[in-house]
């Protein structure tokens, strides 16, 4: 599925716009979901993840969230993600995030 490649390199492009982002981290967040971590992974698309955790708009940041943890369930994503210091902005989301959708779901990807 040539769809991961694009899908990264616009929301990365567009960083600043939610409504991009919204997009494009849903499809990734599905495709880690259905078995395409490891298209996720090929195109950083769990970088793109782990750096929108840390995201001001709540929805980008419940979007990343719930990348991080679909990719949590596979082996072979775990060093990556902790590489890219993935469990410290999750801890942080856990204790100071307002939303209980995003506090939720970093406990689930701890």
């Amino acid at each position: 599925t040539g769809v991961a490649g694009p899908v990264v390199r616009v929301a990365s492009h567009y960083r600043g716009d939610s409504r991009v982002l919204y997009f494009g981290l849903s499809i990734l967040v599905n495709l880690a979901d259905m078995g395409g971590a490891d298209l996720v992974l090929l195109h950083r698309g769990g970088d793109l993840l782990v750096e929108m955790l840390s995201a001001m708009d709540e929805n980008v940041a419940y979007y990343a969230v719930a990348g991080v943890q679909n990719l949590s369930c596979y082996p072979d994503c775990i060093n990556l993600l902790l590489d890219l210091r993935a469990d410290e902005e999750l801890k942080r989301l856990l204790t100071q995030s307002p939303s209980e959708h995003v506090q939720q779901s970093s406990a689930g990807a701890l």
